[in-house]
């Protein structure tokens, strides 16, 4: 099967620093989406971004605070499926909630990469178990002198070149 990479598009990222599924209905259905994908074997890996204003951009003629193209939509998160062709990755990805909220998806194949390496301090993640027994990582760090968290879902799998 090939791998694709599904760009998440929306006016910006649900996942704000200390929100969960617990205190907001959009990660609520932003994870329920992701169990959905990952019980079918589809997906195998996402990782969702936090909102634009944490964003930093670099240029030749430097750093710039928020993305690198501030438009309507940014990219909120991304995840990768496995699946026989593009039209089945494309149907595949429409499920995505965020196509009936205002957003979007990008389709791409994936060329070639993998991940490169696990992550190396893990002491500031904190691993949760998804319903599956597959692993969930959430992560806080300070940024700008404020605490940060996020959560970066691995599933458990790692995703494989083409």
């Amino acid at each position: 099967m090939a791998l694709y990479a599904v760009l998440i598009y929306a006016s910006d990222s649900a996942h704000e620093p200390g929100e969960s599924a617990e205190t907001s209905e959009d990660i609520a259905t932003c994870d329920a989406h992701a169990e959905e994908m990952s019980s079918s074997a589809a997906m195998t890996a996402a990782w969702a971004f936090t909102p634009r204003s944490m964003a930093r951009s670099v240029r030749e003629s430097g750093v710039s605070e928020g993305p690198f193209i501030d438009g309507a939509d940014v990219v909120a998160g991304v995840y990768f499926l496995e699946a026989p062709d593009l039209e089945s990755a494309v149907a595949s990805a429409a499920t995505n909630p965020v196509v009936h909220q205002g957003g979007g998806v990008e389709i791409r194949p994936v060329h070639s990469g993998a991940l490169s390496r696990p992550i190396r301090d893990e002491s500031t993640f904190t691993r949760a178990t998804a319903a599956d027994g597959e692993s969930a990582v959430s992560r806080s760090e300070n940024v700008d002198g404020q605490d940060r968290q996020g959560t970066l879902s691995t599933l458990g799998r790692v995703a494989r070149p083409m």
